[in-house]
């Protein structure tokens, strides 16, 4: 009998601990090459020709975005949704969704993380919808 009260517990616990993948499986699946095939920034689509030039490579701890140096990153899997923190100049902190083939990002500066995957005017927030490159 005590093990049958024990088993609610213990999915209650599974479920509590479990809420998705954890960080080193979202750094692996994170690598490779990512084409942008979306974006808004303050609410508003891309500048013309813009969008296709939008990659980010993921080698190792280090990410390059338009082919630019490569600067570190560090991912949060413990947020709902999850974050995500490009280490340069100007703190650019994140939010991220990833499922299978697709990555969805949302980006503020300066420390200022958005909570959601779309942008409004005056934010500096920047959504970004990426799909993986097959090479």
């Amino acid at each position: 009998m005590k093990v049958l009260l024990r088993l609610p517990a213990l999915a209650l616990t599974v479920c509590l601990t479990l809420p998705g993948q954890t960080d080193a499986q979202d750094r692996a699946a994170l690598q490779g090459t990512w084409r942008a095939i979306e974006a808004t920034s303050n609410g508003d689509p891309p500048p013309a020709g813009m969008l296709e030039k939008l990659t980010l490579v993921f080698a190792g701890e280090k990410v390059s975005i338009m082919g630019k140096a490569p600067t570190g990153f560090k991912i949060d899997t413990s947020f709902q949704p999850a974050h995500i923190d490009f280490l340069n100049s100007r703190h650019q902190v994140g939010i991220y969704e990833l499922k299978g083939d697709t990555l969805k990002l949302c980006t503020g500066m300066d420390g200022d993380r958005p909570t959601t995957f779309r942008t409004e005017k005056y934010t500096d927030h920047t959504y970004i919808l990426l799909k993986r490159t097959k090479q």
